[in-house]
């Protein structure tokens, strides 16, 4: 059985750290607003919509692309949340996935 642990940062004026553990194997991430995608893959811009994110080989996979740890997610606009399983946040959102392995 596989665990993935997300851990999200919300960065503003001050860091805000939030994790979520879960058992699924991908998160949803809802974009509201066109964001630009930060990574150690380079910066791209994605769309408004529903994503899901998982882990395949050491990489985030966001929708059909897959990128390098970590990702930033910043809304064009900042009024904008970004919805994490169903809960919202503002600001630019640092994602991390890490697996944690139950024998």
């Amino acid at each position: 059985m596989f665990s993935f642990f997300f851990a999200i940062s919300v960065v503003c004026a001050q860091t805000v750290k939030v994790g979520l553990f879960s058992t699924d194997k991908t998160i949803k991430v809802e974009l509201k607003d066109v964001c630009e995608l930060t990574s150690g893959s380079g910066n791209n811009k994605i769309p408004a919509g529903v994503y899901e994110v998982s882990l395949k080989s050491k990489r985030i996979v966001f929708g059909e692309d897959s990128f390098d740890q970590p990702i930033l997610l910043k809304p064009s606009d900042d009024s904008h949340a970004i919805g994490i399983n169903s809960k919202s946040y503002t600001g630019t959102i640092s994602l991390n996935l890490l697996i944690i392995k139950f024998f």
